[in-house]
């Protein structure tokens, strides 16, 4: 994969520097319905894991534990950066 040439130093950086960027990147993300209308694929999807959600509600609890991993890797990298 060629890398562009002002983009190369960003992956030059800490992989906590990395994720600050990535996390701040998405934060200025503010889409809306008029400016990035869903794709069918992604209704579809979406219906189908309601359909799953709601006959199996305590698959829930597992993406929550894996929310709550993530968080406090999160949480762990913002603390050494």
């Amino acid at each position: 994969m060629k890398l562009q040439p002002d983009y190369a130093e960003l992956f030059e950086l800490p992989p906590a520097e990395r994720l600050q960027l990535v996390e701040d990147l998405s934060d200025s993300l503010t889409p809306s319905e008029a400016d990035s209308p869903a794709s069918d694929w992604v209704v579809r999807e979406l219906r189908e894991r309601k359909k799953h959600f709601d006959a199996n509600p305590e698959s829930a609890m597992r993406g929550r534990r894996s929310f709550e991993a993530w968080t406090s890797l999160d949480a762990a990298t913002h603390r050494q950066s």
